[in-house]
Order: structure tokens, then sequence, then C-alpha cells
């Protein structure tokens, strides 16, 4: 029997769409140590190749659904390069390159049967797949928590992905009637059956988002009545459809009645009557909070790169009040105007614009016989409105498994009339760009591997008290870019053998380029501090607490036990305004559970902070101790609900 040359093999296996959508589910839900990214930017790389290798990069795709993938990879490089935190940067820009590869895998996948409902099939078929990942992970972390090893350290798969995926749902479910029934035309009997079916799948949706998200739900029923309306004007010849509207509404109206009387009854009876309820008009405060923050961060952003605070544990580091604002992240497009500046916000909504107006003009001169083809692409750009009306308040766009989606169904809808792909990029350019990207993934996975491999050395001769070689190992790793955390280690070692100028002079070569890490102030504060440098201990801890007091509770603490510790009273009495309101907002965050913070040791951060400050001031102590018994009784009913 003939074999297969080990490469050839690879190209088989990853020409097997249901073998690759496997590996990205292992991907996801199988972290590579601390760092999931690497086996998914592994897996994106020989995804592609394989593509190139069969010359399916050779295939034409759509013009601008291409240039928005290639423009979001491209300002996740150039972000990079202009942070002022790039050793935890390099994650976000793997993640980012990796996902634009998987997208531009699936489109050449998707285009190689070379018929327009080959293609529509297939990419719904990823859809679906990406859909129901999204909805199985997202159940498992709502019923284990952060219990849950399953889920643990997938960040992309949040209730906001969910509720995404559930807003999609509803055009898969279209195109799954057209296909069960292919004989749809103008026969009455047949349309009235499809639009049945499609508004009791609608019904189903909108009841499971109802027990869910409000909003969500709400946008499914206006993206229902938008659909119903036009497809009633544009059949308004057939009385049997129109029937079978009123029906199906009446069903929808009486189906959202009885979920929101259940969910009253699940809340009366089910919920635990000291659990702590968030009040609604707070709640509409930190959205307005959120968006006011995310709008300052966009406004610090330069033309070419991020600018300051680039990234997640500082993205929330505006001004020096507490905030209750990282419950959630803002809008998408706030977001994005956040993270990598208004410019890519622009050239995303621009392209966004041009792509569904595109899919909306063959809707305004449709062929008699392609009823089904008008409904599912009116359904999808339905669905991709309504989420970005959803992520007018949520970033679930930023989440992978939706977000996969949200490209997979804007490449649907340009394939359907062949007009974009009749223009496509150029094969030059194209595959100078793709394996262009194709390499900085490379390049980042295999500087990251050499640095994680480096890590492992240095700590094993560590560990067998090997110094002098160890710190060989730190020093040569330090020449590598973004070489993530080595320079932690490399001053706990340099410490550990009272070398603390060598420390101190390691550690300030990492905060030259990434000043807004606390994590590199907090070190060179312990460093002061074993050398006897109370100035520089307080400088560091000052520096420290500016940067991450609104995001750590140990940054304050450790701040206000060294003030105290060294009796800076005077400095503590300036910061006292400040500290309070800080204690205010953490206060609120423990007692709603934001992000899982009461199941965190924070809420004993929180206490001795308390305790702390209830110390220095014996006439607030009653308010201090107050706020410290509070935490401690939410934090217990949290834990004790996640048992």
């Amino acid at each position: 029997m003939r074999t297969l040359p080990h490469r050839a093999v690879l190209v088989r296996a990853f020409s097997n769409d249901a073998t690759v959508l496997c590996i990205i589910a292992i991907a996801l839900l199988v972290p590579f140590g601390v760092h999931p990214e690497l086996l998914l930017g592994v897996i994106a790389f020989i995804a592609y190749i394989a593509s190139v290798r069969r010359g399916l990069s050779l295939r034409p795709v759509p013009l601008m659904l291409w240039a928005l993938l290639v423009i979001t990879a491209v300002f996740s490089v150039n972000a990079l390069l202009y942070s002022t935190v790039p050793s935890t940067g390099w994650q976000d820009t793997v993640r980012a390159i990796a996902y634009v590869l998987i997208f531009l895998w699936s489109l050449n996948a998707a285009s190689r049967e070379g018929s327009e409902d080959a293609y529509v099939r297939l990419l719904v078929r990823f859809f679906a797949a990406i859909v129901l990942l999204s909805i199985a992970i997202a159940a498992v972390r709502f019923m284990f928590g952060s219990v849950s090893s399953f889920s643990a350290g997938v960040s992309e798969t949040s209730p906001d992905a969910w509720r995404g995926a559930l807003i999609f749902l509803w055009p898969l479910s279209t195109h799954w009637l057209w296909k069960r029934c292919p004989t749809f035309r103008w026969e009455r009997g047949a349309l009235c059956e499809y639009a049945l079916r499609t508004m009791i799948s609608s019904v189903f949706v909108t009841a499971v988002l109802l027990s869910v998200d409000l909003v969500a739900a709400a946008i499914v029923i206006l993206q229902l009545v938008g659909w119903a309306f036009i497809v009633y004007r544009r059949t308004r010849s057939f009385a049997v459809f129109h029937s079978a509207l009123p029906v199906v509404s009446c069903t929808l109206l009486c189906t959202a009645g009885l979920v929101f009387v259940m969910n009253g009854v699940h809340r009366s009876y089910l919920v635990m009557d000291d659990a702590p309820q968030p009040e609604v008009a707070e709640s509409k405060v930190l959205v307005l909070e959120r968006t006011v923050q995310a709008w300052k961060l966009a406004e610090q952003k330069p033309l070419t790169g991020w600018g300051p605070r680039s990234f997640p544990f500082v993205l929330w580091h505006v001004d020096g009040e507490a905030r209750g604002s990282f419950e959630a992240e803002p809008s998408a497009i706030l977001l994005i105007a956040a993270e990598r500046g208004f410019p890519a916000a622009i050239v995303f909504l621009l392209l966004l614009f041009v792509i569904l107006y595109r899919a909306y003009l063959p809707l305004r001169s449709f062929a008699s016989s392609d009823i089904p083809l008008l409904s599912f692409r009116l359904t999808a750009i339905l669905g991709i409105c309504g989420l970005i009306i959803q992520n007018l308040f949520s970033a679930s766009l930023s989440a992978f498994p939706i977000a996969l989606a949200f490209w997979i169904v804007l490449g649907a809808l340009l394939a359907l009339p062949s007009a974009d792909v009749a223009f496509p990029v150029p094969r030059p350019l194209r595959y100078i760009v793709e394996v262009l990207l194709a390499a900085v993934l490379i390049f980042f996975l295999i500087t990251q591997a050499a640095v994680g491999i480096g890590l492992a050395r240095a700590h094993s001769l560590h560990s067998r008290g090997e110094n002098e070689a160890a710190l060989g190992w730190y020093a040569t790793l330090r020449g590598i870019p973004f070489h993530r955390d080595s320079v932690f280690r490399e001053a706990q070692v340099l410490r550990g053998a009272s070398r603390f100028p060598d420390a101190e002079r390691v550690v300030r070569s990492y905060i030259d380029h990434n000043d807004d890490d606390a994590r590199g102030w907090t070190l060179l504060s312990e460093v002061a501090r074993d050398s006897d440098d109370t100035a520089g201990e307080l400088f560091a801890k000052e520096k420290a607490f500016e940067r991450a007091g609104t995001v750590s509770l140990f940054v304050i603490r450790d701040f206000v036990q060294a003030l105290v510790r060294t009796n800076h009273r005077e400095t503590l009495d300036k910061r006292k305004v400040q500290i309070d309101a800080l204690i205010s907002g953490f206060s609120q965050l423990i007692r709603k559970d934001v992000q899982g913070i009461a199941h965190t040791d924070n809420v004993e951060q929180f206490i001795a902070l308390c305790n702390t400050m209830a110390a220095m001031y014996p006439d607030e102590a009653p308010r201090y101790t107050v706020a410290a018994a509070k935490a401690d009784h939410h934090a217990a009913i949290y834990r004790r609900r996640q048992f």
C-alpha cells in the first residue's frame, strides 16, 4: 500500500473541515499552560499553510471582507509596537493574527467548491459549529462558575458571547429551514409553512434570550418585526402568508409573557433572600461611566498606535477615581477606539457599512423564485445589525466564538451574489500580505516558545542552586523581543543573592519599556525595601498606586501599609479621599461579585485595607468596620452558593 509523506498527510488532515473545527475547539478548551493563544496560533498557522499548499489561497475571495481582516491584523501589530506595556501585549497580537488566519482559511476552504450555494452551505456549517461551541462553553461557565477547570483561562467565552451567539442563531435557523424545504418558491402553502417555521424558531430564540438578557431579547424582537414587515411588503398578494403573521405574532407575545412570569417566579422563590440585588439606576450610571472612560482612553491614542494604558489590566485606569466599570467592557466600537485608536474604529465602521450596503442592494430587485434567499440575506443583515446594536451596551463582538460567526455571516452575505468576488484582490498582493502575516505569527510563536523553554531551564537551574547559570539564561532571554516576565524571576534570583544594585538595574530596564505596568514598580519597591531605601520604596509604591490603584486591591493595601510603617501620615491624609473612593468602589464590586471578585483573595485584601484605615482613623472606624463586615458577608454568600 502506498504511504503518503508526512507533509501530505498533514495537508490531507487540514483539508478536512471537521478536523480543523475539532482542533480549533481543542485549542479553545485546552489552555497551553497559561498561554492558550500559543496553541491557537500554531493551529492557525498550520491550517493556513495547508490551504496555501492546496492552492486555495489563489481562489477569489470577497475584497471588502479580506481588507477588513487584514486591516484588523495590521492595526493589532501596529498597536503592539507603540504600546507602553509590550510585555503583555504580544498575547493579544498573537490571538488577533491567529483569528485572522483562521478567518482567511475558512474563506479559502469555503470558496473551493466554486458555487455560491456550496460556499454558503460550508460557511453556515462553520457558523453552526462555533455557535454551538460558544453556547456549550458559556453554559459550562454559567453552571460551574469560576470553579470550572474545564473553562478556566478561556476569557473569550463570556455570557456576552452567549447572548451574541443567540442573536445570530436566528439567521442560522432560517437557513436550516430553507435547506430542509428546498422546494420553497411562490407556492402559497410552502411559503406559509416557511414563514411559520421561521417565526416559531424566532419565538424559541427570543424565549431563551428573555431568560438571559432583556436587551438581547428586545433586539431579536425588533429584528423579527423588521423581517416580518419587509417580507410582508414583498409578498402582499398572498393572503395565506399574511394570515400567518398575526397568528405567530400572538404566539410570540404569549411566549414572552410566559417567560416573564416564570422569570419572576424564579427570582421570587429560587433566589436566596439575602443575596444582594443590583440597582437598576446604578447599573445605568455604570454603563455611562464605562462609555465616558472608553472615550477618554480613546482620546489619548495617537494616530500611529495605542499610546498609554493599552492593555486590560490597566484599561480602566483613566483617572484616580474608583470605578465599578470593569463589570463589563463598553461597546465594541468604543473598545476598538480605546485599544487601537480612532482610525481603527473609523476604518472598521466604514468597511462594515460598505459591506452591509452591498449586501442590501440585491434585496431591492430580487427574482420571484428567491423568497428563501431573500429571507436568509435579510435575517443575516438584521443579525449583524442587531449584534452591533447589542454591542452599544457590551463588547461581545470581541469574543472569539461570536466574532468568528460575525465574519462568516459577512462572508456569506458577500458571496451570495458573486459581484464582490468578481473583483478579487490581486493575487501577488494577496499572497505577499497573507504570507507576511503568517510569518509574523510564526515569529511570535517561535520567540515565545523559546522564552518558555528558557524560563523553564532557568527555573530548573535556580531550583538546583546554580544561580549563576540561571542568571546567564535570564540575561539571554532579555535579548529576545517581548520576553514576558523573565525580568521578574531574574530580579528574584538577584534579590536572593543580595545583589540589590543589579536587581534594581534589571527592574528599571523593564520599566523603561513598560512604564504603565504596575508590577514593575511593585517589584522595584520590594528591591528598595530590601536595600533599606525607604524613600525609593515609597516612591515606587506610589507609582504603582497611580497606575493600578483602581484595579488592584493588593497595590492599594501595600501602599497604605507602607505609609503607616514609615510614619508618613501627611501623605496618607492627602490620599485619604481617593482611598475612601476606592474602598467604596470595590465594596460595590464585591457586593455584586463582578467578574468573580468575591471568590478571590481580593476580599481578604479589602478587609485588611479597611482594618488598617480603621486603626489610623479611629473616629471613622465604624464606617470601615461595617464595609469590611459587608464584604465578608457578601463573599460568604457567593462562595456558599458556588458549591
